[in-house]
């Protein structure tokens, strides 16, 4: 079931295009730049790609995000809830920055494996 989430890690923190299937067809994220909320089929292309533009606007080069172990876990056969602590550390016009948050995910079984229903970030500090 984390299958999912490491994808999105990994676009994070290389740029390497999120795979398909990654997101559920109907998936929703909320996130911190415009246009914060995407719904569409193709809900994750969307998102990483304003993720690129948003950061390039900003100044941010080097994104990379490490999450910590599960504040919340609550599973049933075929759903899980998972938030997770995260630490976002970019450079922001060449200096180190430091955005710790949570990442929240609900991830839903599809065939043999799992993919992600809903994707929010919530920062919490700003340094």
């Amino acid at each position: 079931m984390m299958a999912p989430v490491r994808r999105i890690v990994t676009f994070v923190n290389t740029g390497a295009a999120i795979p398909a299937g990654t997101y559920a067809a109907g998936a929703t994220i909320t996130d911190e730049f415009a246009p914060f909320h995407w719904t569409s089929g193709d809900a994750g292309a969307q998102w990483s790609a304003r993720f690129t533009i948003s950061n390039n606007a900003a100044g941010i080069s080097k994104p990379y995000i490490v999450l910590g172990s599960p504040t919340e876990y609550v599973a049933s056969a075929t759903r899980a809830y998972i938030v997770f602590p995260g630490k976002f550390t970019p450079l922001v016009h060449g200096k180190p920055f430091v955005e710790t948050g949570y990442w929240t995910f609900v991830v839903m079984k599809a065939g043999t494996g799992w993919q992600v229903v809903s994707q929010a970030w919530a920062g919490v500090s700003f340094k």
